[in-house]
């Protein structure tokens, strides 16, 4: 078992599981290969985050702001990198799975209240959520991704006004700055 795993463009999904003693664990597929890591995912999910600079929370909050207060958010892992997550429900909850955005080929409804994920290199994961809120949930994924794409393709131009100069200092004894126009050649 590992202790640590860094996600990468090639790792797929990240399902929670338990070791002989009960303790959480994730299952990690990568490569073809099943990889078994010492941390339940959430805490799987955040280190990655913390490794890329940022933090499950962090990452949580943005996809917030930038999406609505929706619940379940997707997260961008490395924008970068342009490695997008998603689960399948509260990352609070004990039996959530992670999904690379682009590993996932295709959603099947599967019953009533499941949906069988189909992901690149054949594998395939049947969970506990609806067809409609998986897709719901993969389309907000998409949509975090394009976002921030666009914002980080131009980023906004500053404009800058050269009407009035200031001169910004602090007297001694006081809280506030003082704020004094000057000529601009002063």
């Amino acid at each position: 078992m590992e202790s640590n795993f860094i996600i990468k463009w090639e790792t797929v999904i990240c399902v929670p599981n338990y070791d002989a003693l009960g303790k959480p664990c994730s299952i990690i597929v990568e490569n073809g290969r099943l990889i078994e890591v010492d941390m339940k995912p959430s805490d799987l999910i955040n280190e990655n985050l913390l490794y890329y600079g940022s933090s499950l929370q962090g990452a949580t909050e943005g996809a917030s702001r930038i999406l609505g207060n929706t619940y379940s958010n997707p997260i961008a892992i490395s924008e970068k990198q342009n490695i997008y997550w998603l689960p399948s429900k509260s990352p609070a909850s004990d039996d959530c799975v992670w999904f690379a955005l682009h590993h996932i080929v295709r959603l099947r409804a599967f019953g009533k209240a499941q949906t069988e994920v189909q992901l690149t290199g054949g594998h395939k994961i049947v969970i506990d959520s609806s067809f409609y809120t998986l897709t719901k949930r993969e389309m907000r994924a998409y949509t975090l991704k394009g976002k921030i794409e666009r914002r980080s393709e131009k980023p906004a131009e500053m404009v800058r006004e050269e009407k009035s100069c200031y001169y910004i200092s602090k007297p001694n004894g006081k809280v506030n700055y003082e704020l004094k126009k000057q000529d601009k050649d002063s």
